[in-house]
Formats: structure tokens, sequence, C-alpha cells
């Protein structure tokens, strides 16, 4: 008799057995119900492959078994199991904080970026922490996402890290470093001024007029002579834009 093998079984034994069965669950009443069972196997890549074959497969008495693995699910796992879930016509739950963590670490490039942006919403200290490794992603969209969700979060929400990665133009992208600073200015903490004087220079002028535009935000008066010497760009390093930002935040 075909059955899942337990746990102790290696688990390249289990995931070869997991997809025998997905080839006889069509015609198979027993193989149908062990792929339910798989759904609360130890390895991510049974369930993920359970959830696939059971959502295509269109039999609702999946149903239940669906519902009852996903809180216990995360990452592929879980989108599997949503993916089924809406095939058979269920509406799986709002997205939840643990999913969206786990979409933010290991989704493919859309995923990672709307996990970013719906964690802005959320004020738990661990979304917070998922946001801060975020801005490290491979890729700089991500990261950026993540910078702009911190600012959202309110005054004190990951100060430093967000000045971290002001500082370090030799890792972060000017996306990111621009992203950054926008939420600094976001969050108007003085204890960033330093920060963002020094980012007036940065050497990409995205970040040089986002840090103007933070500092204007902030409302520090000791702001003001930077706006005036940027206006006078005695020695041309000043683009345009960042000009054009300074004049904007001396006439407020």
């Amino acid at each position: 008799m075909l059955t899942l093998a337990p746990p102790p079984m290696p688990r390249p034994v289990r995931r070869a057995r997991a997809r025998a069965l997905a080839l006889l669950a069509p015609r198979s009443r027993r193989a149908f119900f062990l792929l339910c069972d798989a759904l609360r196997d130890e390895d991510a890549l049974v369930r993920e492959h359970a959830a696939g074959v059971l959502g295509r497969l269109g039999d609702r008495r999946a149903v239940p078994a669906l519902e009852l693995a996903r809180p216990k699910t995360a990452g592929a796992s879980r989108r599997a199991i949503d993916a089924a879930l809406e095939a058979l016509g269920e509406r799986p739950p709002l997205d939840d904080e643990a999913r969206l963590r786990a979409d933010l670490r290991e989704g493919p490039l859309e995923v990672r970026v709307a996990a970013a942006r719906s964690l802005g919403a959320r004020r738990d200290p661990a979304s917070r922490r998922a946001l801060e490794e975020a801005l490290r992603d491979a890729s700089a969209e991500v990261g950026a996402e993540a910078a702009r969700s911190l600012g959202r979060r309110g005054r004190g929400a990951a100060r430093e890290a967000l000045e971290e990665v002001v500082a370090d133009a030799s890792w972060f992208h000017a996306s990111v470093r621009a992203a950054a600073v926008e939420a600094l200015g976001e969050l108007a903490d003085r204890r960033s001024l330093p920060r963002l004087l020094d980012a007036v220079r940065d050497p990409d002028a995205d970040v040089s007029r986002a840090a103007v535009e933070a500092l204007a935000r902030v409302g520090d008066a000791r702001a003001v002579p930077v706006f005036e010497r940027i206006l006078e760009n005695e020695d041309g390093y000043f683009a345009p834009a960042v000009r054009e930002a300074a004049e904007r935040a001396l006439a407020r």
C-alpha cells in the first residue's frame, strides 16, 4: 500500500511518495486523503506539493484539511495553500503578520515588495525587525519599500537602522538611501539631524534632494545655513533639483 513515509524516513522518500500520490489521487479516494494528510508533513516541499495538487483536483473535500494546515505554515507552503483554497472557491483569511514576514523573506520580487508595503501598517516589533532586515534585500526595490514602510510606522521607529542606510553609500543603492532619507523626514526626529545634514552632500542628486526636503520637514533652524549654501552653490556641486528643493525649504 502506498502511504507517506513517517517522519523518520528520509525526506527524498517522502517527497517521491507525495509525487506518486498526486498521480493516483484523481482515481483513488485513499490517495486523495493521504495527500490531505501530507499537508501536515514536516517538509515544506511536501506540504507545498500536496496543496498544489489538491487545488488542481477541484475536490472540495480538501477544504477542511487546507484550512486546518494554513495557520501552521508560512512562505511558499502558505501561498500554495491559499492558492488551493481560492481554486476550490474559498477566500483565504486576510494576511497576517507571520505570513507577511515570511513572504518578505522568501517570496519572489513582487511578493517581497508587496509584503514590505503591507508591513508598514503593522506596529508589532517582529514586523519592524523584518523590515529592518529587508533594508539589505538583494533587490533595491524591496529595500526602498522597506525604508518607506519604516517611515510610516511613526516617530522613533527604526531610526538608527535608517540612519545606517543613509550613511553607507558603498553598500546601499541610491534608491534605498533616498527612501531612507525620506523615511527619516517622516519620522521628524531631531536626533537624525546630523545624518540628514551629511546626506545633503550625498553623491547621488536624488538622495541630496531628499535630504533637503527631509530637513525642511523636520523644521530645525540649524538647517537654514545649509539651504543658503546650496543656493549659493559656490563649488557647483549641487544639481538644479537640489537647489530648487533648498529654495522651497527657505520659502516655508
